[in-house]
């Protein structure tokens, strides 16, 4: 390498003088390979070394010269610092800018986004309809015995009755991930955004409220799958709260849903459907279903933790026509707010 320098600066004192080889040198870290900016998809693979980087830099335009690309790196030890990855360059960037790009590499990513209150199932589904992998692929990443180094996932109560997966602990978000990810990749994803959520003092609320983090998470998966605003989360939950309290039936439309396994229709749930005989029909089943029915966002978690009105002994609840949700203590106001503005569904 040495040898090579050498070589280089001999040259350019021969022909232009110690001036002339100096700015001769100059010139081919400084100034852009081109006058004309234009966008270079660049690739540096894993154990590539900085001889084929330059050659392969030199062949699409991006640095004037190879040598001195191999004297520059040498002289500011560069090449330790290059990151396999891949890389937008431009031919108006200089020798200085290229290698300075090559240390930060910028891999290739998609965005999924998973909405409020989807199921696992429903999820699965869009994966596959994304074109990202098969939806049992996901199904399968799903499954608890794969990530029992999650205390929330260790601690899930078994319940006869209860589906064996992550259903409510897969927190919905719009997540970044590496072109070419996995189902398991995204499950982790989903997984250590729930930790960041349960925070330390999210778990001492919670204990505080004499819950447990199962059960935050059951009411909190009905919260997304019937209310989809705040404060109405917050309201509904305290909802559920007094409802249990008085040791009624919850009777959320959404539970039946998930014994049907559909994940909408509640205007069109016929009597029959109400009977199905499934310990998550919370018509049929007093108490809360055995595990939740939807993966529910932050704030239907927050909202369960910290419900609000609860002094307002409110046991009724709807949307009207226009998409507002009404509150009721009895029977009797219910049906009366419901004549006054319309169920959505119901003629709306």
């Amino acid at each position: 390498m040495k040898s090579l320098l050498i070589f280089v600066v001999v040259v350019g004192l021969l022909g232009f003088g110690a001036n002339g080889a100096y700015g001769w040198y100059t010139s081919q870290t400084q100034q852009p390979a081109s006058d004309h900016s234009q966008k270079v998809a660049f690739t540096v693979t894993t154990g590539e070394s900085s001889t084929e980087i330059g050659d392969d830099l030199y062949s699409k335009g991006l640095i004037r010269s190879r040598e001195v690309w191999t004297v520059y790196l040498k002289l500011n030890n560069l090449a330790p610092s290059f990151q396999a990855g891949d890389y937008s360059l431009d031919r108006h960037m200089t020798m200085e800018q290229v290698a300075a790009a090559l240390q930060h590499a910028q891999t290739d990513q998609i965005t999924f986004t998973i909405p409020e209150g989807y199921t696992i199932d429903r999820t699965a589904r869009k994966w596959e309809a994304a074109g990202h992998g098969k939806a049992q692929d996901y199904l399968d990443a799903a499954n608890p015995a794969n990530w029992q180094s999650f205390d929330f996932v260790a601690q899930r109560p078994k319940v006869a009755g209860r589906a064996d997966n992550l259903e409510g602990y897969l927190l919905p978000e719009t997540y970044s991930l590496n072109k070419g990810a996995t189902a398991k990749d995204l499950v982790q994803a989903q997984l250590e955004q729930f930790r960041k959520v349960l925070t330390a003092d999210l778990r001492a609320k919670v204990q505080a409220s004499g819950q447990t983090v199962d059960t935050i998470v059951i009411l909190a998966s009905m919260v997304d799958r019937e209310v989809q605003s705040d404060p109405n989360r917050a309201i509904v939950c305290g909802i559920y709260y007094n409802r249990l309290e008085i040791h009624n039936a919850l009777d959320v439309d959404a539970t039946v849903l998930y014994a049907l396994g559909r994940t909408s229709g509640a205007q069109s749930l016929s009597l029959e459907d109400l009977k199905v005989d499934s310990p998550y029909n919370t018509y049929r089943y007093p108490g809360l279903p055995p595990g939740p029915i939807s993966n529910p966002g932050k704030a239907a978690l927050n909202a369960c933790v910290t419900p609000l009105q609860r002094d307002q002994k409110y046991i009724f609840y709807f949307a009207d026509c226009a998409g507002h949700t009404h509150f009721a203590h009895t029977n009797g106001e219910f049906d009366a707010l419901k004549r006054q503005y319309g169920v959505v569904g119901d003629g709306c």
